[in-house]
């Protein structure tokens, strides 16, 4: 990932982190002391702001830390409602079975 792309992710996390707050761009821009249009500019593509103090500044105005940009939730997985069971060859035992 070179520089550019790692920024354009960064921007999109961003937003996500501010959707996430329910802030608008414009109460990010107003904590942050920044102009709209650059908040904007980062979350679409990763431009006009490029030092990661400013970066972090903006994270935190959307009460999130620099560890909620870098780790994006993880999917969760699909739980079966399988019964747990046991196998050997041709033989399966369901384990609810049991007493």
């Amino acid at each position: 990932m070179n520089n550019t792309e790692f920024l354009r992710w960064c921007g999109k996390r961003v937003k996500s982190l501010r959707e996430e707050a329910g802030m608008t761009i414009k109460e990010v821009a107003e904590k942050t002391h920044s102009y709209s249009s650059d908040i904007s500019a980062f979350e679409r593509h990763g431009q006009r702001i490029k030092s990661i103090l400013r970066i972090k500044e903006i994270v935190h105005a959307t009460n999130h830390t620099m560890a909620d940009l870098f780790i994006a939730e993880q999917p969760t997985e699909k739980k079966t409602t399988k019964s747990p069971s046991l196998s050997k060859g041709s033989l399966t035992i369901s384990l609810e079975s049991l007493p």
